[in-house]
């Protein structure tokens, strides 16, 4: 992952995202009040071990499903309050070069999630 700073740039951007909700009641709220004002079933941001790459394919599938509620919270949070750590965070979730790393990383992971799924199942007899 060294080799290649924009994978870093993801794995970053995607545990500042979980801690950011994960660790504040009130920033949940806003994220959870921010997915109720779309009209989408309330879910939580998965959280990217750093080990578990597949855990970087869900965290990333979540992260763009929920992209919009996410900037919207973070806006919220940098109108209330004008922390440079949320604006940080906003700053490399809206940059190009980490957005499409996450976009290139939920594709790549996809079928190894589904193939991995496939070799835990009930039908596979080894």
């Amino acid at each position: 992952m060294q080799s290649f700073l924009v994978l870093e740039d993801v794995d970053s951007l995607l545990l500042s995202v979980w801690k950011l909700f994960h660790y504040s009641s009130q920033k949940y709220v806003i994220f959870m009040d921010a997915q109720k004002a779309y009209g989408m079933k309330n879910l939580k941001i998965v959280r990217a071990a750093a080990t578990r790459w597949l855990s970087h394919g869900h965290a990333c599938r979540r992260l763009i499903e929920r992209f919009v509620q996410v900037l919207d919270s973070l806006d919220e949070m940098i109108d209330r309050r004008h922390d440079p750590e949320i604006e940080g965070i906003r700053n490399m979730l809206c940059s190009k070069s980490t957005f499409a790393g996450i976009l290139i990383l939920c594709d790549l992971l996809e079928p190894v999630i589904v193939f991995s799924n496939y070799l835990q199942g009930a039908s596979i007899d080894f």
